[in-house]
C-alpha cells in the first residue's frame, strides 16, 4: 500500500481524562479523518481494487475444493497405507484461508493513504497472515508425526502423539508470536536474552528435570520400545506400562512396578525381547559314566527324537562336549520361534520332560556328583613258613 505524501497535519485530540472526553468532538475528529483518507483516492481506484479483491477472492472460493483435494491428494501420496485422510483434509482445508489474503493484498496495495493508516492496515494484514500461516504449517506438522508415527504402529491418538501435539503446536505459535512482536517494535533480541538468562538459571536448577524430559523426547523420537513391550535396561527390566514426561514404569514377571526416570533409560543398554524372532538358548546335562557306549552314542537322536511333536521348537546341535568329574556331559542348542516368553519356557519344559521319558525307557541315568574311594591294605602280607620277631 503506498502511503500518501504530503497532506495537513492531524487534528490535535488528546485524552487526559476518560471523564473529559467530548463524544461530539471525537466523533468529528472521526469524521473528518475518515473523510481525509477517502479523498486520498478516486472513486476509480476505489473501483478497481473493489474489483481485484472481489475477483481473486471469487476466484480462489471457484476452485478451494480442487485445490483442497489437490493438497489432500499429494499428502496422501506420501503413504497410502498410513495415512490419516481426515488430517490430509484439515491440511488442505487450512491452505484455502491462506490464499484470500493474497488478493486482498494485492488490491488494498493499489490505494493510497497516510502513514499512520498504511502501517495499521499492513500490521493486521501481518497478524492474519502469520496467524493462518502458523495454522497451515501446524497442521503440515502434525500430518507428517502422525504418519511418521504410523509407519510405527502409532498414531497422534495414541499417548506418543498426544504429547507430541502440543509441543508441535506451541513451537509454531511461539515462533508466529516472536515476528508479531518484532513488528510491534519490541526488542526481540534483548527479550531472547533474557529469556536465555531465565532458561540457563531454570537449566541449572532442574538439569534432572530436564534430564528426564530430553530423555523422553529421545524415546518417543528413536522408539527403542512401546507399551506393552518386554524390555531390559541396566538392571531394570519388565513390561513396558506407561512412557510418562519424566518417568517410565516397567512391571517385572513378579508383580512390582519398578520407576525409571528417562534420563536415566535414554543412556542404558536397552534390550527389547518383543523385537525378537526366535529365542535361542543352550543347556547341558552329564549321564553316568556305567552308561554304554552304544547308547552314549544314540543319546543325540534320542534328544532330536524328543523335540519332534514340540511345535515352533528346533534343536540346534547336540554334542558330547567331554568327561567330566563324574558324567559323561552333552550340550544342547536350541530355538523357539514366536516372541512370547511363556510360550518358549514351555516349549523347552516340554523337551526337558520328553529326555527324561526316553532316558527312562532307554535305562539311561542322569549323572550327579559322586566319588568312588579305593582303600589300598596298609598291612603287609605274612608268607607262610615265616618267623614271627
Amino acid at each position: 500500500m503506498a502511503a500518501a505524501s504530503g497532506g495537513g497535519q492531524d487534528p490535535a485530540f488528546t485524552l487526559k481524562d476518560i471523564d473529559q472526553v467530548d463524544i461530539p468532538e471525537l466523533v468529528q475528529y472521526a469524521v473528518t479523518f475518515i473523510g481525509r483518507e477517502l479523498s486520498l483516492n478516486s472513486l476509480t481506484r476505489y473501483l478497481i481494487t473493489l474489483a481485484i479483491a472481489v475477483g481473486g477472492i471469487a476466484a480462489i472460493w471457484l476452485v478451494k475444493g480442487l485445490i483442497s483435494r489437490w493438497a489432500t491428494k499429494w499428502l496422501a501420496s506420501v503413504d497410502r497405507h498410513r495415512v490419516d485422510y481426515r488430517m490430509a483434509e484439515d491440511v488442505g482445508n487450512t491452505l484455502v484461508p491462506l490464499l484470500y489474503l493474497f488478493p486482498l493484498y494485492f488490491a488494498l496495495n493499489t490505494l493510497s493513504f497516510s502513514r499512520p493508516l498504511h502501517n495499521f492496515i499492513s500490521f493486521i494484514i501481518l497478524v492474519l497472515f502469520i496467524t493462518r500461516t502458523v495454522r497451515f504449517f501446524s497442521s503440515l506438522a502434525s500430518f507428517a508425526t502422525d504418519a511418521y508415527l504410523r509407519r510405527h504402529s502409532q498414531s497422534l491418538d495414541s499417548t506418543v502423539g498426544r504429547a507430541l501435539s502440543p509441543i508441535i503446536r506451541v513451537l509454531f505459535w511461539t515462533i508466529g508470536l516472536t515476528i508479531i512482536l518484532d513488528n510491534m517494535g519490541f526488542q526481540i533480541s534483548s527479550l531472547l536474552a533474557g529469556l536465555g538468562i531465565v532458561g540457563v538459571a531454570v537449566g541449572l536448577a532442574g538439569q534432572t528435570i530436564l534430564g528426564d524430559f530430553f530423555g523422553y523426547l529421545v524415546i518417543i523420537m528413536d522408539r527403542p520400545f512401546s507399551i506393552g513391550d518386554y524390555v531390559s535396561a541396566g538392571d531394570a527390566a519388565g513390561t513396558v506400562e506407561s512412557i510418562g514426561l519424566k518417568t517410565t514404569r516397567l512391571r517385572t514377571t513378579s508383580g512390582e512396578v519398578i520407576v525409571c526416570p528417562n534420563g536415566d533409560i535414554s543412556k542404558q543398554r536397552i534390550a527389547n525381547y518383543r523385537l525378537m524372532y526366535r529365542r535361542g538358548s543352550t543347556f547341558t546335562f552329564g549321564v553316568a559314566y556305567e552308561t554304554e557306549p552304544a547308547k552314549v552314542r544314540a543319546i543325540p537322536d534320542m534328544v532330536r527324537d524328543a523335540a519332534v511333536n514340540i511345535g515352533n521348537l528346533d534343536i540346534t546341535h547336540v554334542f558330547f562336549t567331554g568327561f567330566g568329574d563324574s558324567s559323561l556331559n552333552f550340550q544342547v542348542a536350541v530355538s523357539v520361534g514366536g516372541r512370547d516368553l511363556n510360550e518358549a519356557m514351555a516349549a523347552q519344559q516340554e523337551l526337558y520332560l520328553g529326555i527324561m521319558e526316553r532316558f527312562a525307557t532307554e535305562g539311561i541315568i542322569f549323572a550327579y556328583p559322586t566319588r568312588t574311594l579305593y582303600f589300598a591294605n596298609a598291612t603287609p602280607p605274612v608268607h607262610a613258613g615265616a618267623g614271627v620277631p
